[in-house]
């Protein structure tokens, strides 16, 4: 700039000697040559001292490793530091070119991206002051840090790369610290890098440990001597109370799938539960033994493993717990068998614990319903007169309307469905004057069985292997209603249902207002065998 400057001068004091002297016309003022922009620092880009650097008792005497700190208002780091290791957490650096990437796996994700300035074709080591974020004129170089659910948009700050080996082309050595502040923030986190390539190849797999003695089982008393299972004890129910619970595949629905490491355990039964553990990531099979110190399975340790028993109990917040397999048979990709152990503990209170035994292929006992039904069950009142045709009757005494009230009423729609799955499932719908009656019957019946149907919930709560009731319409709407049906007579002709008599009593809760009710219905001659 300087040689243009004096450039400019000497032409502005020649032109001026030469009017002066006569010699021919006025020269005109000549337009000023533009200012080049000043190029980035060059190489080597000197490393200057006092910038921030990590006390060194803060950091681990071998292994690779990322710390981090920021200042308290800082948006990325929130004030706190971390510190992670081989040990603790699963680090990831690539580099290539002029760029890398750093991903920490722990109980906490980051991430980040550093690349150097745009006219350099590797990495070097060197003081970087000029980048910002990559949506941003990366020209001089990015720097984007975030984790948590937290990013900048907007990004100043610096890079240093005090150390770096490059071997054919492949880094095998990086020691980078770098500063970096959100939007006009004057907080920052900062950051230090330690990565080798010798260090990851030293590295010894995460594995199961062995299955310490003592570690608890559930009582053989509580459990069956064969099938599939689950048993949890330590349930805290709505009402806080500690209990028990035993599912099978004859009082509910159960699979279980599995995928590199990871399982899964679906009940539905009289309450849904799930049960989902991931071993540490470097295993891509269940494996025998014991798997301490686990965090929830949506924010576990990738050198550990993840554990989440989800149910009737209330959200779980900071959980800790174990996973023990004693046993575990695949047939290529598939779970065939697994014995399994957990305890799962939520902020420290009463552990929720569970044992599992899985057999795939199992056919399920499919009980039906009680014949002949308890004969304290409510029934039509002896002075009901049954009026002509078909019909439903809904009585009430304890609170749906303001008045109690019974009547009988003609019906309107009906309609039967026998889903063509496997297994089969029964259902059978009427309506009548805004009322609506839905019953579905046991799964695995093919048709609606004469009996006694215990402990149905309504079809947001079925449990598939009792079946379900819902009453609604005209106000009358529970938040949760447990019910019972008795099918007094079914007849079919093939599969086609062509009459029914049934009654029911719902309780709804919390009101325990009770609906009792009855249904008659005979499929007229001229529309059987049609839907």
């Amino acid at each position: 700039m300087q040689a243009a400057l004096r450039r400019i001068a000497v032409s502005i004091l020649f032109g001026t000697l030469l009017a002066s002297c006569g010699g021919g016309a006025p020269a005109p003022t000549p337009t000023p040559t533009p200012t080049p922009t000043p190029p980035l620092p060059s190489e080597p880009y000197a490393i200057p001292a006092g910038l921030w650097r990590p006390a060194s008792a803060q950091l681990p005497a071998s292994g690779n490793y990322v710390y981090t700190e920021s200042d308290t208002d800082d948006w990325i780091g929130q004030g706190l530091s971390y510190k992670y290791t081989d040990t603790n957490a699963l680090l990831t650096v690539k580099a290539a070119g002029i760029g890398v990437s750093v991903e920490v796996k722990a109980v906490e994700r980051w991430s980040g991206v550093i690349a150097l300035p745009n006219t350099l074709s590797a990495l070097q080591a060197g003081y970087f002051q000029h980048v910002t974020h990559v949506s941003n004129n990366p020209a001089g170089g990015v720097l984007d840090w975030g984790g948590e659910a937290r990013g900048c948009g907007k990004v100043s700050g610096w890079v240093i790369i005090d150390k770096v080996t490059i071997v054919n082309n492949i880094v095998t050595e990086l020691d980078l610290r770098f500063e970096q502040r959100c939007g006009i923030s004057a907080a920052a986190t900062r950051a230090y890098v330690h990565w080798t390539l010798a260090n990851v190849m030293a590295l010894v797999p995460a594995s199961p440990s062995p299955i310490p003695p003592g570690a608890w089982r559930a009582d053989p008393a509580a459990v069956p001597a064969s099938g599939s299972y689950l048993y949890l004890s330590g349930v805290q129910d709505a009402n806080n109370r500690i209990l028990e619970r035993l599912y099978t595949r004859s009082t509910a629905n159960m699979w279980l799938s599995g995928f590199e490491g990871r399982m899964l355990l679906d009940i539905k039964g009289d309450q849904a539960w799930q049960v989902e553990f991931q071993t540490m990531d470097a295993l891509k099979r269940l494996e025998p033994g014991y798997y301490p110190d686990l965090k929830y399975h949506y924010r576990h340790n990738p050198l550990a493993g993840g554990l989440a028993a989800k149910g009737e109990s209330p959200p779980c917040f900071g959980m800790a717990g174990w996973v023990i397999i004693d046993a575990v048979t695949y047939s290529g990709t598939e779970v065939t068998a697994l014995d399994m152990r957990f305890e799962q503990t939520c902020n420290g209170l009463n552990p929720l614990r569970g044992q599992i035994r899985w057999r795939a292929g199992e056919t399920p006992v499919i009980a039906g319903p009680v014949n002949p039904p308890p004969a304290q069950l409510w029934q039509l009142p002896a002075s009901f007169v049954p009026p002509a045709g078909n019909y439903i009757y809904l009585s009430s005494d304890t609170g749906f309307y303001v008045t109690p009230f019974s009547k009988a009423l003609p019906l309107t729609t009906v309609i039967h469905m026998n889903e063509n799955r496997i297994p089969a499932r029964e259902a059978f719908t009427v309506r009548s004057d805004g009322y609506e009656v839905m019953f579905v019957s046991i799964e695995g019946l093919a048709r609606m069985v004469p009996g006694y149907y215990a402990g149905l919930k309504d079809m947001t709560q079925l449990n598939p292997t009792r079946g379900g009731f819902e009453l609604s319409g005209n106000g009358i709407g529970c938040f949760r209603s447990h019910s019972w049906v008795v099918i007094d007579h079914a007849t079919y002709v093939e599969r086609e249902l062509t009459s029914i008599d049934l009654r029911f009593e719902m309780t709804c809760d919390p009101t325990r207002d009770i609906m009792r009710g009855a249904i008659h219905w005979v499929k007229p001659p001229l529309l059987q065998g049609k839907p």
